[in-house]
């Protein structure tokens, strides 16, 4: 028993000191037994982005011709470079963030004009500003009655024309039920379509045309035509002037043209009106407060020109020249743009 327990005791030391060698080397190996840390990779800077100039470039020319305007200043707010050569041609440029862009321009013998331009990344091309000549057959004055009110107000208007083609609801009975002949229903019906597209140079047309027998409240996209009876009225008609819900009165037989109950220059006239225009102090023209309502309705030239003028501008505009910062800018449609 002695000997074995020697045995055992010899083989279990020779154990521990093979273990205690094996240890040993292990902690040698491993560089005293810790690890070295572990070092982050450096980041790589991200570059900074480079401004990248934009620009709009184009000219200026003279409404209705389209002939390039010489002599002219041109001004833009904020500040950007601007380069105006004596043709015209301008280039608007800048490396700070594209932003609406408030224009002036100005030229000898033109009214002057304020619009906007929307700046956008990159290059914009071919914009054609147009300013009008103030000279025949241009009239300030005349456009100023016709489109401000300057005729019967001393306070000028913005421009307030319709921006869509208007539907238009004709009701067939009177204020007291009575039915509305048939042959003055037809004629201010034709006088109607006819001057929608007179008063807005072919620009609107009638959308949508409705009759009936029913009161209809005023609506958004629609123009209301009620055809009332009363010999007493002190007017023939009467409207509502450039709204998006409009509303047309004519006095049936009222002020007839012989057999005809309602003339064709009343309903044109308060088309007119309804159209975004005011009373002109021209005895010939349509939109003479009072006039001979035998005519067909047929506009005369100058209020032609200055209703054409009138629907390439911007709802508020004023005087002279003025566009309103919420118009809808120079901006994101294809290809050439004109500020009109």
């Amino acid at each position: 028993m002695a000997l074995h327990t020697s045995s055992s005791n010899t083989a279990v030391r020779s154990t521990i000191a093979l273990l205690a060698g094996l240890a040993a080397a292990g902690l040698t190996a491993c560089g005293g037994g810790s690890s070295p840390p572990t070092q982050a990779p450096t980041p790589i800077p991200t570059p900074t982005p480079q401004p990248t100039e934009w620009s709009v470039s184009g000219s200026l020319v003279e409404y209705g011709t389209g002939r390039p305007v010489s002599g002219a200043q041109l001004t833009v707010d904020p500040p950007v470079t601007v380069a105006l050569d004596a043709g015209g041609s301008f280039k608007i440029s800048s490396a700070a963030a594209p932003t609406l862009l408030h224009v002036h321009v100005e030229a000898p013998g033109y009214v002057p004009r304020e619009t906007y331009v929307q700046g956008a990344t990159g290059a914009r091309t071919n914009v054609a500003l147009d300013i009008v000549r103030n000279a025949a057959p241009f009239s300030l004055d005349f456009y100023r009655q016709l489109v401000r009110n300057s005729f019967e107000s001393s306070a000028l208007e913005p421009l307030a024309r319709l921006t869509q083609s208007p539907n238009i609801y004709l009701r067939t009975e009177d204020q007291n039920g009575k039915a509305i002949e048939p042959e003055v229903l037809e004629s201010v019906t034709q006088s109607i379509r006819m001057a929608v597209s007179d008063w807005s140079s072919g620009t609107l047309s009638v959308a949508a045309f409705e009759k009936g027998s029913a009161t209809r409240p005023r609506t958004p996209g629609w123009i209301v035509v009620n055809i009332l009876r009363d010999r007493n009225s002190s007017v023939c008609g009467r409207a509502y002037v450039g709204v998006p819900d409009g509303q047309i009165q004519l006095w049936d037989d009222r002020c007839a043209c012989g057999s005809k109950k309602i003339g064709g220059s009343l309903v044109a006239h308060e088309v007119g009106h309804a159209m975004g225009f005011w009373h002109v102090s021209d005895k010939k023209a349509i939109m003479a407060p009072v006039g001979d309502n035998c005519p067909t309705g047929i506009l005369t030239d100058e209020e032609k020109y200055h209703a054409t003028v009138a629907y390439h501008r911007s709802p508020g505009n004023i005087d002279r020249d003025i566009d309103p910062d919420t118009m809808a800018p120079l901006s994101t449609r294809d290809g050439p743009l004109v500020a009109n």
